[in-house]
């Protein structure tokens, strides 16, 4: 049986979050609910990376650390400064609708919110071409 991790270095950046056993979509942290979910506390798994309210971030690599955590590197653009970086930290997948990212000294568990569940703008934005 090939593990999660090395199946996830044979692909290519952009498909990596593809390979990630987790529903593409919005993410909300789990202490909120969807129907309360704000820029603050939400997510977008998209198929290349994971955006927040300020970043826009692609997957560029995972090592497998044990119990279903990876560990991630990305590549970030700070949406409002034009700034691009690189990150690391870890995540947990939980079941396919939820995850925990973690890192030096943090950690938050998110689930997934099916697009109808979020307040506006998120309901009704089409992030079609972000998932496929």
């Amino acid at each position: 049986m090939i593990r999660l991790a090395a199946l996830l270095l044979l692909l290519p950046s952009a498909a990596l979050a593809e390979g990630l056993p987790l529903t593409r979509g919005f993410y909300v942290d789990a202490e909120v609910g969807c129907a309360n979910a704000s820029n603050a506390t939400l997510a977008l798994l998209k198929k290349d990376g994971l955006n927040s309210a300020r970043t826009d971030c692609t997957f560029t690599g995972f090592t497998e650390q044990g119990d279903g955590t990876l560990a991630y590197t990305e590549t970030c653009t700070d949406i409002t400064a034009g700034d691009s970086y690189d990150n690391e930290g870890r995540i947990e997948v939980l079941g396919p609708d939820s995850f925990r990212l973690s890192g030096e000294g943090w950690g938050t568990t998110f689930v997934h919110c099916p697009q109808p569940d979020l307040p506006e703008p998120w309901r009704d934005n089409d992030i079609s071409d972000l998932l496929n």
